[in-house]
């Protein structure tokens, strides 16, 4: 089974005296797995699975646009598994009748001006997502989009346009969803907004847009499985804690997420935000890490002291130059003169290797992270 690799060449090997720090904190970490980190447990993510694969049957064909409105940290894993799992150029050609994809994750008047401006909101369905149900700019919005549904639908038609993401017990949202008739998927239990990338929160629009959502699931699984396993060599969530950990005790503290491919780039914004939420410092270098625009810049103004780069193994096309070399030749030779830049500048990196660009992947990831950011933070705590 192809399964995420670390490459930890460029770091320096955890202090056998470390080994039973990192065993207690996988073991704390373990013994929170039923209550406020229930993010660990598969089961618990994919208990309305079914339930979303059915409800998005149901969409097929019948709307035009998907629109999340998500103000914060909650659109973050719904906009990397678009980059990576749709092709960029998913909202023109829109394969197999599948709706775009729209995020409003700001209440800036120009961007919901826009919106109102330029989409029918007839045409699109609507999941709003807030853990808490109470955020002022979601349900700010929910309101305005709301009142606009129920003037072109009815104040009953509207009602299939609206799905709601939120917690099983309280809140505005769930109290909005439960008066208006909205269909609910509920954020579990102990599933924080940093963690919950893939319950409802980054599920449900993923089968919307066609993503295999079994893949995900079965991919954080077997991520699951290797985290278990008190030896870090064995469990890459572990070995990038230990890596950070180390690192953090020689000054270097803050983390750089970044990427040497322009389909998982959304990935840094995700990690980055993952990390500031658990208190640990992180840099994120947006879009496709380039030496001479990024690199260079970030290891000259010390605000980069090591970097975490995802890249993948093989890429899905093949692409021809004239001449010798292929485009896929070309982008190697860039990423290896970026790798050579921070050799050549003592700055120490990890990169996280997909084996390609899967569904599986990405489930393997965002529990990787995960797991590796609560690790991270339980060390740096300790």
């Amino acid at each position: 089974m192809d399964m995420l690799r670390l490459d930890l060449r460029a770091v320096p090997e955890p202090a056998p005296a470390s080994a039973l720090q990192l065993q207690a904190a996988l073991a704390r970490l373990q013994q929170r797995a039923d209550k406020d980190q229930r993010w660990l447990d598969t089961d618990v993510l994919a208990a309305q699975h079914e339930a979303i694969l059915e409800f998005a049957e149901s969409m097929r064909g019948r709307v035009h646009t998907l629109v999340t409105l998500s103000v914060g940290a909650s659109a973050l894993p719904v906009l990397a598994l678009r980059t990576a799992l749709n092709s960029p150029f998913h909202n023109l050609t829109m394969p197999g009748g599948l709706p775009r994809l729209i995020v409003l994750d700001n209440i800036d008047p120009d961007l919901i001006g826009e919106f109102l401006d330029c989409v029918d909101p007839s045409e699109c369905l609507f999941q709003v997502v807030s853990r808490s149900g109470e955020s002022e700019a979601t349900l700010a919005l929910l309101s305005i989009l709301r009142g606009e549904l129920a003037r072109r639908l009815g104040g009953e038609g509207h009602k299939e346009r609206v799905v709601i993401t939120t917690n099983a017990h309280s809140g505005a949202l769930h109290e909005i969803a439960q008066r208006e008739g909205y269909t609910r998927f509920d954020i579990p239990d102990g599933v924080h907004g940093r963690h919950a990338a893939l319950s409802p929160v980054g599920l449900l629009p993923a089968a919307l847009l066609g993503i295999d959502t079994h893949g995900l699931l079965a991919g954080a699984r077997d991520m699951a499985q290797l985290a278990q396993h008190a030896a870090w060599i064995d469990n890459p969530a572990l070995a990038w804690a230990a890596a950070h950990s180390t690192l953090a005790l020689t000054g270097h503290e803050t983390v750089v997420h970044a990427s040497f491919s322009h389909r998982l780039r959304d990935l840094g914004a995700y990690a980055t935000q993952l990390f500031h939420e658990t208190g640990l410092p992180a840099v994120h270098a947006a879009g496709v890490l380039e030496r001479h625009s990024q690199l260079e810049p970030l290891i000259a103004s010390h605000r980069a002291p090591w970097f975490s780069i995802v890249s993948v193994n093989a890429q899905d096309h093949q692409v021809a130059l004239p001449g010798s070399l292929s485009l896929n030749q070309l982008h190697g030779e860039h990423c290896a003169d970026a790798v050579s830049t921070l050799v050549a500048a003592e700055v120490p990196f990890v990169r996280v290797q997909l084996p390609r660009v899967s569904a599986h992947a990405l489930g393997q990831y965002f529990q990787f992270q995960q797991t590796a950011a609560a690790l991270s933070a339980d060390l740096a705590a300790t």
